[in-house]
């Protein structure tokens, strides 16, 4: 047989005693064959887990499992939170960095946390705060990053989900404003730039040379409201110099991607290829044939055509100037075709490289990375 027992208070033990009869009136029972029934109720206090003294966020919290228990609460410095577990991960911003919390726990007998027993004893602990950044990657370059890579890491931080960094431009202080390029002067006069981010490293997305400073912090959100203490770090943007009697391993005709930068040239060819090198490599071509090419090439045709006069006056003695100026006039004509030529072309060329990049003039070097 079943019955329902109402009223019953939580974590109390009864005691059930069951006589059987023949009758319903029950008048004709058998007290020899009684059975006595014990049992508790739900609702005990459970035992927490141990929690370190000082614990990062995140962590966990957790207690034994009640039998027949279907809720729990857990109380937080003050605040009561019903769950269906036995344990629970604590993340920002329920609780803060730095924060001393006492935790108690109590068992519910229903899923909607209307009937409860009493709370556990208390366990207290600390979160532990943030530690700063300790060190950067430059550090290990003598304070030093090359323009090759560009890329900055640091040293991860326990308990830290994000940094966030603060960049500024210093340049060089002995340089004169109106020596800086026009870039470089707007990127210092920008002042620092912030950004969170969820990894320990960072890119140096400008080319401007010398002095920068960041400032990085631990975080434990995304937007930084939880956070350690500010460190700022100090490095030089250099671009790296072939050392002494390795000067064949600079420059070349693909300007990218070296293993130096040649100090002559005003792009730094260390950087690794992307579009605009093409664009520089077309460059590179079309001044490899107007200031070297066909300078050589015009001096060929004019000391040709020196040599021809000389060949005409000899062959020809008594009329040498009649093929001379026929000759004179083909070979120059044909000259004259061919620097026009190359003229339309470098007009064309230059015509889309502004269109590319409006704010290039006629004779600028858009390509120059400052």
């Amino acid at each position: 047989g079943r019955v329902i027992i109402d009223h019953l208070n939580l974590d109390t033990t009864y005691t059930i005693k069951a006589i059987p009869c023949t009758d319903y009136a029950s008048e004709k029972c058998e007290p020899e064959k009684a059975k006595t029934l014990t049992f508790k109720t739900t609702g005990k206090a459970p035992k927490i887990d141990d929690i370190d003294k000082e614990v990062f966020i995140p962590f966990e919290i957790g207690w034994e499992a009640i039998p027949e228990a279907n809720s729990y609460y857990y109380h937080l410095n003050g605040l009561e939170t019903l769950i269906d577990k036995t344990s629970k991960t604590l993340f920002f911003p329920e609780v803060e960095s730095d924060t001393e919390y006492s935790l108690k726990v109590k068992t519910c007998a229903d899923k909607e946390g209307l009937n409860c027993g009493d709370y556990s004893s208390k366990t207290t602990f600390k979160t532990k705060k943030l530690e700063t950044v300790k060190s950067l990657s430059t550090e290990k370059d003598h304070g030093v990053l090359y323009t090759k890579n560009r890329q900055v890491s640091f040293d991860e931080v326990e308990g830290a989900s994000y940094y966030k960094y603060e960049l500024k431009y210093i340049g060089d202080q002995n340089m004169k404003e109106e020596d800086m390029s026009k870039t470089c002067k707007d990127l210092k006069d920008l002042g620092s730039t912030e950004q969170i981010i969820s990894r320990n490293s960072f890119h140096i997305d400008s080319l401007c040379p010398d002095k920068y400073e960041v400032s990085l912090t631990a975080c434990l959100d995304s937007h930084c409201m939880d956070h350690g203490d500010k460190k700022t770090f100090s490095f030089k943007l250099e671009t790296l110099q072939a050392p002494k009697g390795q000067k064949d391993k600079t420059g070349g005709l693909v300007p990218c991607n070296r293993e130096y930068d040649d100090p002559n040239t005003a792009w730094d060819e260390t950087l690794a290829c992307n579009t605009s090198h093409v664009f520089l490599l077309v460059r590179l071509l079309f001044d490899f044939c107007l200031g070297r090419l066909l300078p050589a090439i015009f001096i060929v045709l004019l000391l040709y055509n020196g040599a021809l006069y000389i060949f005409h006056l000899l062959i020809n003695f008594e009329n040498p100037a009649m093929d001379l100026m026929q000759k004179s006039k083909e070979i120059w004509k044909a000259v004259g075709i061919g620097f026009l030529i190359i003229l339309l072309s470098w007009t064309v060329i230059n015509a889309f490289l502004m269109f590319v990049d409006p704010s290039m003039s006629f004779f600028h070097n858009w390509w120059d990375p400052f």
